[in-house]
């Protein structure tokens, strides 16, 4: 027997939020707490799939622009570290007051 596929799309999960949020934006209703949990957990579900499809599109907006993706991955290395890069040096030495 062959399962039905989940849609997960970006549309499709936004919609389904949609979905149970929209009775409660009637004067008067309220949500009650334990479905707003859920709706929450679902926004979370959601965003991480958005973030996912926009690293998945900067992958091939690199590829286009004729950059391989080590050669991406190597830029967004040395941006991070330069972000990181402060006046501080912290050096460390394991070794420090062991008796020989």
């Amino acid at each position: 027997m062959i399962s039905a596929l989940r849609d997960t799309t970006l549309s499709t999960a936004i919609f389904d939020v949609i979905r149970v949020i929209l009775p409660y934006t009637a004067e008067g209703k309220a949500m009650p707490s334990s479905l707003a949990h859920t709706v929450v957990t679902q926004l979370a579900a959601t965003q991480k799939l958005a973030t996912l499809m926009e690293q998945e599109l900067a992958i091939h907006r690199f590829d286009e622009a004729g950059m391989s993706v080590r050669t991406m991955v190597e830029r967004e290395i040395a941006a991070a570290l330069d972000q990181g890069v402060t006046s501080t040096v912290v050096k460390f030495d394991p070794d420090k007051g062991r008796k020989s």
